[in-house]
């Protein structure tokens, strides 16, 4: 029988219920400055700063539309996602620090799950979209969050991407937020496709994504 370890959990919170989300990372928040936790969860991972801020930003919207300005639902809901992940890579570093120890993690404000913790390959890669990048001559992608921990992104570029030993990686990242490939050639069609790995093996590659560069 696999043997049983506790695990810090989201629970049953969608990224779009910003209620639900907003009340898990204010938990989250409250509990990890208390003096037992800070002694354990020395370096949040984002910081508690971070969640307050995004949870500040889903208040102001949430007033709006309370004030009549409908044109914020989806301003809160996306902000409400992006919260979520935020709180999916808090539930990460507290997994990491305290593995297993059903007391520390619950000193964390997190839900705590008395199944193992998952240890799987990651998913697919699913691109939602892309935008020209921060920078000249670049791109930068968005995704789905996917369900396991550690992961490493690469991003891989082809001209013709039905030929697999054309696919050249350009960059590898750790954080779904920097999925971003400088040096690109002005109105050049190419193709990108998004894998993510871990410690347990590599997950499948995202579908082949157009992408001209227009800055």
């Amino acid at each position: 029988m696999a043997t049983k370890i506790f695990t810090a959990i989201i629970g049953d919170v969608k990224p779009d219920e910003y209620k639900k989300v907003v009340a898990l990372s204010t938990a989250v928040r409250t509990a990890m400055v208390k003096p037992d936790a800070i002694l354990i969860y020395t370096v949040p991972n984002p910081t508690l700063a971070s969640l307050l801020a995004q949870e500040a930003l889903i208040n102001a919207s949430e007033a709006k539309v309370l004030a009549g300005d409908h044109s914020y639902i989806a301003t809160r809901d996306g902000q409400s996602v992006t919260l979520y992940g935020l709180l999916k890579q808090e539930a990460n570093y507290v997994n990491v620090t305290a593995p297993g120890d059903e007391g520390k993690l619950k000193l964390s404000g997190f839900p705590v799950s008395k199944e193992p913790a998952p240890k799987e390959i990651p998913g697919q890669v699913i691109i939602k979209r892309a935008v020209d990048g921060p920078n000249p001559n670049s791109i930068k992608f968005f995704i789905e969050s996917l369900k396991q921990s550690g992961l490493v992104y690469k991003i891989q570029t082809s001209k013709t991407p039905d030929i697999e030993s054309s696919w050249v990686t350009v960059t590898t990242v750790k954080s779904m937020r920097k999925l971003i490939v400088p040096g690109l050639t002005l109105n050049v069609l190419n193709y990108y496709r998004i894998g993510a790995t871990n410690s347990h093996g590599d997950g499948k590659w995202s579908k082949a994504f157009p992408f001209t560069a227009q800055n």
